[in-house]
């Protein structure tokens, strides 16, 4: 049990906690403006339904990494959340370099919290 795996999991959980909260109150705010009538017949209006749920997912793991950072102890399923959510990160970085980018910065802010996530569960 390492203290510092113990922070980022703490930190990292209350991110995605905070992050995933905000995300789903614009959200419903934005499909409360459009009404919510007809719903799974807008893709718009689909899309930000999917984005709520897969928001309360995040909350969900993020919430799961807090209880895993206070008790000191990882679990088989905070590790394969953590290998998952690495997938998107991997992958979006070999479509970039078989693009020909050479600027990470953009990736590594777009995907920091998954990042530092998976690092956490593996110091833990």
């Amino acid at each position: 049990m390492k203290p510092l795996g113990r922070l980022i999991c703490i930190c990292v959980g209350v991110f995605m906690i905070f992050f995933g909260v905000m995300a789903i109150k614009e959200n419903v705010e934005l499909l409360a403006i459009s009404g919510w009538e007809d719903i799974l017949n807008v893709p718009d209006k689909l899309q930000r339904l999917i984005t709520i749920l897969g928001q309360g997912l995040n909350c969900l793991v993020g919430l799961f990494a807090v209880i895993a950072g206070l008790r000191g102890k990882r679990s088989i399923k905070l590790v394969l959340v953590a290998i998952l959510m690495m997938v998107m990160p991997v992958y979006n970085t070999y479509l970039f370099i078989q693009q020909g980018g050479t600027d990470f910065w953009p990736l590594v802010q777009e995907y920091s919290v998954p990042i530092f996530y998976f690092i956490g569960m593996l110091l833990v």
